[in-house]
């Protein structure tokens, strides 16, 4: 059987965090994702899978929704953990838990956990690639393969539907009708809108951003979406932002060296202590004009003060009817998060 298990260690440095100390939710994703790229990539790779010449690279495909359940802190050591639980046909299930260590104080806690899915492609030209089949995975128990089957089938069903964007986009109509994805503020004079809210980030993928197979890492990618994101929520609360938690996140398109991409957020909806804000990333290939769309996701923000207690949140103003029906979802969103965090607890205890 293939190695299923690694770990990943790094001390979090100044660059990694906010003018608070923590570290920035987007480093975090950044770390979990290259775990569980070599970890399953090493699984496309084993044993010279069917005596192939071409070796496999893991493509992150879909991130679950994930919670951020402690913070960490500048001179922390993340220790990453990333374990295969599951393989299909052509994709691979890669379980990931953080942990951070103060050693001066050698103490050691829970931080975060995520279930990230992997494709396989290899090369079939230059310049092209294809997905591959990966090698099977020997389970302990059969009962874990019929789990992991079902979770399969719950992402992929859930993939699909997320694609409603995408086939909108790729048909050449706006994703929506009252976002001008420029990130200027269009109603500077009124507070706490959604326009006022807007950000927008454009990136060039870099070979720094990229695996040996030129794919951008999906880490690079969420890291960004996560800058987008804070950038948002403190455009709209005027305070302090931390990632606590992020919906699921499927990539429908892939991102490439020299393609440059543009990751616009806005906020969505608030609660008394949070806000959701939505992410869209559209990748756009210089060398033919062309425009994809990416991915989108729902971060999670709440607003803290210089000591990280958790501060109110200004009630978003609505402004239309598209960005009331979009509160609206929002509302059953945090709801359904809620509802998830109380039964994880219940489970706890």
């Amino acid at each position: 059987m293939a190695e299923v298990a690694y770990v990943l260690s790094r001390m979090m440095m100044p660059d990694d965090a906010n003018g608070l100390g923590n570290v920035h939710g987007g480093e975090v994703l950044k770390l979990m994702e290259e775990a569980g790229h070599i970890v399953a990539t090493r699984h496309c790779n084993a044993g010279n899978y069917n005596n192939s010449c071409s070796p496999r690279v893991a493509v992150l495909a879909r991130v679950e929704q994930m919670d951020f359940l402690k913070p960490m802190f500048i001179s922390e050591v993340a220790h990453v953990t990333a374990e295969i639980t599951y393989v299909s046909q052509q994709s691979i299930e890669v379980k990931i838990n953080v942990y951070a260590e103060n050693i001066l104080k050698n103490d050691q806690r829970f931080t975060n956990r995520g279930i990230l899915w992997y494709v396989a492609v290899k090369a079939v030209a230059s310049t092209e690639y294809a997905v591959s089949t990966v090698p099977p995975l020997t389970y302990k128990d059969p009962q874990d393969e019929e789990d992991g089957r079902k979770r399969f089938e719950f992402q992929k069903r859930d993939r699909q539907a997320s694609k409603e964007l995408y086939k909108l986009y790729e048909s050449g109509q706006p994703l929506v009708n009252d976002w001008n994805g420029s990130g200027i503020v269009a109603d500077s004079t009124e507070k706490y809108t959604v326009k006022r809210s807007q950000s927008t980030l454009i990136h060039s993928i870099l070979p720094s951003d990229c695996y040996s197979s030129k794919f951008s890492t999906g880490g690079s990618v969420m890291k960004l979406m996560d800058t987008a994101g804070a950038l948002s929520a403190i455009r709209h609360s005027k305070t302090p932002c931390v990632t606590a938690s992020i919906d699921a996140i499927n990539f429908h398109h892939p991102m490439r060296q020299s393609n440059v991409i543009t990751i616009s957020g806005r906020v969505t909806f608030t609660s008394a202590k949070s806000m959701e804000v939505e992410v869209i990333v559209i990748t756009e290939d210089l060398s033919t004009g062309k425009k994809h769309f990416s991915c989108s996701a729902f971060f999670n923000f709440v607003s803290v003060d210089s000591s990280g207690r958790v501060l109110p949140v200004p009630p978003l103003v609505l402004k239309t009817d598209s960005e009331k029906k979009r509160f609206e979802s929002g509302k059953q969103r945090y709801s359904a998060r809620k509802q998830r965090r109380l039964s994880r607890e219940t489970t706890k205890n």
